[in-house]
């Protein structure tokens, strides 16, 4: 049989260790419950979305030279629409 699919697994693991994942599961479903609705949530993403395609500049596709003269344009653009 195969081993994870034993059902006693979990019988047998130290009561601490299973408190322990018990704790880490609820803090994990705790931690990822934040947009009291959907519209909030879209409303973040949608900001999120304006503020960071702008700087990912994709690295691997443009040589170093190019890189550095959108980098540049970007911030340039940035700092004025900051300052606005």
């Amino acid at each position: 049989m195969n081993r994870s699919a034993n059902p006693n697994k979990r019988s047998r693991l130290p009561p601490a260790i299973i408190q322990y994942a018990v704790w880490l599961y609820d803090r994990f479903n705790r931690s990822h419950r934040r947009f009291s609705s959907p519209r909030q949530a879209q409303r973040l993403l949608g900001t999120h979305a304006v503020v960071y395609n702008p700087f990912n500049l994709q690295r691997h596709l443009a040589s170093a030279a190019f890189y550095r003269f959108r980098r540049a344009r970007i911030c340039k653009r940035w700092n004025e629409a900051v300052a606005a």
